[in-house]
């Protein structure tokens, strides 16, 4: 099992230009969001233990620029505006949490989050959905993809079923629907909103042997863009 790997504030910093030349690692414990000029680019505080109620500043460092906005989804959407004086203001944010960054600065920048490493054999809890029909926003925890039909996920056992949806935010919402599988993988650093017809807590323990990993595989399922209001 691996050591717990604490990285301390200026680690964050540190970590940024580590960043640049490697990929999310559950050794090194960090990932990387690349935002473009007006773009959306959604992600996870990850990987951050099990931190929740987390000070911005104490996962993203002093990142950002005048006038870029993080969103954070909890049944509705907040909105947090960065400031160098005060940089994300009363943000806080959780190991599971979902989270849009929006880059209003005018030029393309990489997002580093950077934390702890998440042992092995650790039970973490993905999301917990409190009632039929709620949007509930959360992030991979981990540095690693996560594929939802293996992984030792037991979707059925977790309480999915049948027509529950996962929504992935990629320029527009992307809906992939449970049909007894996913047909999808939860990505390193992303973050997603879900909805389901039951209420119940999805739990996922992190396998022996976790690797970080960059599939540039297409995905298992055809992507459509959909109109979702999640207010």
């Amino acid at each position: 099992m691996k050591k717990l790997l604490t990285l301390a504030l200026t680690g964050v910093l540190a970590a940024a230009a580590l960043a640049v030349e490697s990929e999310p690692s559950n050794t090194v414990g960090f990932i990387s969001r690349s935002t473009t000029a007006g773009s959306y680019t959604a992600f996870s505080a990850c990987p951050k233990g099990l931190g929740v109620d987390m000070p911005a500043v104490s996962v993203l460092g002093t990142q950002g620029f005048n006038g870029d906005q993080i969103l954070a989804y909890d049944g509705g959407w907040l909105t947090y505006s960065y400031t160098p004086d005060n940089t994300w203001g009363g943000l806080t944010l959780d190991y599971n949490g979902m989270y849009i960054y929006r880059n209003n600065h005018g030029a393309a920048a990489t997002l580093v989050v950077a934390g702890d490493v998440i042992p092995e054999g650790t039970n973490v809890t993905l999301a917990t959905f409190p009632g039929a029909n709620t949007y509930v926003g959360f992030g991979n925890p981990l540095p690693m993809d996560v594929d939802l039909d293996t992984n030792d996920l037991t979707l059925v056992a977790d309480g999915f079923n049948t027509g529950d949806i996962v929504l992935e935010y990629n320029g527009g919402w992307l809906t992939y629907v449970y049909s007894g599988s996913f047909g999808y993988d939860l990505t390193a650093g992303r973050s997603y909103v879900m909805r389901t017809g039951a209420a119940f807590t999805w739990d996922y323990t992190i396998p022996t042997g976790a690797v970080a990993t960059t599939s540039t595989a297409p995905m298992k399922v055809a992507k459509a863009a959909t109109s979702v209001e999640l207010n």
